[in-house]
């Protein structure tokens, strides 16, 4: 799913997997988590885009995970 609004398009990617718990959501955009990929991404779009912009986990233990990406439309 996605969405634009004014200057801003959203992408959500969302699944009904076993989910995690809030901890390990916050852990995963960390230097110290194995995500190697998911930091990259983060990083990149910092770059581009600003602080400001990026991934956002939320989850949902036994109900599913949602990522939400937000980046700058120039």
């Amino acid at each position: 799913m996605y969405y634009k609004e004014s200057d801003i398009l959203t992408f959500k990617i969302m699944d009904n997997g076993k989910g995690m718990n809030q901890e390990k959501c916050n852990h995963i955009l960390t230097s110290t988590s194995n995500g190697y990929g998911i930091q990259n991404v983060q990083q990149r779009i910092h770059l581009y885009c600003g602080e400001n912009y990026g991934l956002t986990y939320t989850s949902k233990v036994d109900h599913g995970t949602c990522i939400t990406m937000t980046i700058a439309v120039k």
